[in-house]
């Protein structure tokens, strides 16, 4: 059993596990935030979120090796990562428009947005941009609440 993880294949597929893991750390990161001030959307969201974009990103960049030199084989790679990023566009537009209208949730809709494009950087090894793009989300997400700004908004739920 030692020997099968000793595989170069198993190793890659352990340093992907690492970046998933890595993604629901900083899913969480970003999403403790947001439940400690009782947002709608707190660490479980985005610590989902995170590790999908993640999973689909490594996916999009090593799921299809086995096939990409079959004769006759072509496919655009690109694509698993342009649907992951459609599909949080259609995710946050429900999120906004979810009040007879009325644009309400857009915070929420960002942060999500935002813990997305972490997990696909994570997922496609971008460990450095990520980690930079939490500590900044960390930053904006704290500025108000550390400028003594509580406003009382319905704008973000």
């Amino acid at each position: 059993m030692i020997k099968e993880f000793s595989s170069f294949a198993n190793l890659e597929e352990l340093i992907h596990l690492i970046r998933i893991l890595a993604a629901a750390i900083c899913g969480y990161v970003i999403g403790y935030n947001r439940e400690k001030h009782s947002k709608a959307a707190g660490i479980k969201a985005h610590m989902m979120i995170c590790i999908a974009a993640s999973l689909m990103m490594v996916i999009s960049k090593y799921g299809f090796g086995d096939v990409m030199n079959t004769a006759g084989f072509s496919c655009d790679v690109a694509r698993v990562a342009a649907g992951i990023i459609t599909g949080m566009g259609i995710l946050g537009g429900i999120i906004m428009v979810r009040d007879r209208g009325a644009a309400t949730g857009i915070n929420t809709a960002a942060g999500l947005w935002v813990t997305l494009g972490v997990g696909m950087a994570l997922g496609a090894g971008m460990y450095v941009s990520a980690l930079g793009v939490v500590l900044i989300t960390m930053i904006v997400q704290c500025l108000p609440h550390l400028a003594g700004e509580h406003t009382d908004r319905s704008q973000d739920s």
